[in-house]
């Protein structure tokens, strides 16, 4: 699992079935002061190397209240777009939540795939 600069995702919390219909639980832990939030959902979409949708929350939440992520991947020249979306949640830059929590997701992302 990747998380934002100073969290981490402890390994051991980790369970996942990423299969449609499947189930994903997690817990994200600051770094600093150790407080932790649990995130689960299930996976709605499993297309691999090109699309992930699922949804993102509460876990054991209905899916139909929860966000829904899509993450599509296309191939470009010299490498691989990502595409991310979020869905039935509002966030903006500079919010230090939602917006700038999956922001840091991605930016620790790019930073790990650039490393090889």
């Amino acid at each position: 699992m990747v998380a934002p600069a100073g969290s981490s995702t402890p390994r051991e919390t980790v369970e996942m079935n990423a299969a449609a219909g499947g189930k994903y639980i997690y817990e994200m832990v600051n770094d600093v002061t150790g407080d932790s939030v649990v995130t689960g959902g299930f996976f709605i979409d499993v297309e691999p190397f090109e699309k992930l949708s699922l949804t993102w929350g509460v876990p054991g939440a209905h899916p139909e209240d929860t966000p829904l992520v899509t993450v599509n991947l296309d191939e470009v020249d010299g490498g691989t777009q990502l595409t991310f979306d979020l869905r039935g949640v509002e966030g903006s830059q500079g919010d230090r939540f939602l917006y700038d929590g999956w922001a840091g997701v991605l930016d620790s992302l790019q930073a790990h795939v650039q490393q090889g």
